[in-house]
């Protein structure tokens, strides 16, 4: 097999939805399993909040993989509920951070909607270095 197909075959694979599927089911399935979920604290359901917020924020990185608007916009959500099980969790500075990351999503969604000529980069060389620095990076 040569070079281009096996990059057509790896962009099939990353953008599919049973990619999406498979991945939220796995953290959903995960974080029960773990029992995550029936974390509450002052009476809210906050492991509840946490585990639809990791699904929600996956599908909202896989939309925008896809280079679909719609996770941007799915962001906007995700965020909200990151801010507030942070907040409740102890992160009194969430009401700082957060703001900005929704701003960050809201003017995504702004200039996504505006600019209906954007081409989507390919799957190259480059993608896969990025994977890697990025790897790495969140390792150091």
């Amino acid at each position: 097999m040569d070079q281009n197909a096996l990059m057509r075959v790896a962009q099939r694979i990353s953008e599919s939805v049973w990619l999406d599927v498979v991945g939220v089911g796995v953290v959903v399935a995960s974080s029960i399993g773990l029992g995550y979920h029936e974390t509450v604290i002052n009476g809210w359901p906050i492991g509840w909040f946490s585990t639809v917020g990791v699904a929600v924020s996956m599908l909202a990185t896989r939309f925008v993989t896809r280079r679909n608007n719609v996770g941007n916009a799915i962001g906007l959500a995700a965020t909200v509920n990151s801010a507030f099980v942070d907040y409740a969790l102890g992160n009194k500075a969430a009401f700082l951070t957060y703001p900005i990351t929704f701003l960050g999503n809201a003017v995504s969604v702004w200039y996504w909607s505006r600019r209906k000529d954007r081409t989507p980069s390919p799957i190259n060389a480059r993608y896969f270095r990025n994977i890697v620095l990025a790897v790495y990076w969140e390792r150091s």
